[in-house]
């Protein structure tokens, strides 16, 4: 078990957080949960649609500066 928080730990650092307002391709929206198995997050548009996304999708967008980490 102890393998497996330090794997959710590592990619819950590259995901952006809870409530962080961020841009996809389908427009503006709000990070409100995470996928850490799928390394996604979904985001809640400001329509009311939830789409889970990668968060490279969002960095691409320019909203999203944390710089994920490379092995």
């Amino acid at each position: 078990l102890t393998y497996e928080h330090e794997y959710y730990s590592m990619v819950k650092k590259n995901l952006p957080k809870i409530a962080k307002k961020v841009m996809t391709e389908k427009g503006e929206g709000k990070v409100i949960r995470h996928n850490v198995l799928r390394e996604t997050v979904t985001v809640m548009l400001e329509s009311g649609d939830e789409i889970e996304v990668q968060p490279r999708d969002l960095i691409r967008e320019g909203l999203f500066k944390k710089k994920l980490k490379k092995d």
